[in-house]
């Protein structure tokens, strides 16, 4: 969607709830898909999403499951992004 704004963006301007409805309608959609990377990728949205605004242990469960997608996926880079942000949120 080009010129649509990103879930984290609208977080970091104070726009939550539609910023959060946006990250969980991308996990949702994902749903369906076949793609691990992809699934992955709006799960992070979605953790980094819940963490600006404020729901660490929720931005911990989808962190997690985007970590879990990485891994099995085996990419290890993202993965790595995915295990940060988890550490973030536990010394919260």
């Amino acid at each position: 969607m080009p010129g649509a704004a990103s879930p984290r963006s609208l977080a970091r301007t104070g726009r939550t709830a539609e910023a959060l409805a946006l990250a969980r309608g991308a996990v949702a959609r994902g749903e369906g898909c076949d793609k691990l990377n992809r699934k992955a990728d709006a799960l992070l949205d979605l953790a980094e999403t819940l963490r600006l605004a404020g729901q660490a242990a929720e931005a911990a469960t989808a962190a997690q499951w985007a970590l879990t997608g990485y891994r099995r996926k085996g990419n290890e880079v993202a993965a790595r992004t995915a295990a940060a942000l988890l550490a973030s949120l536990a010394g919260a």
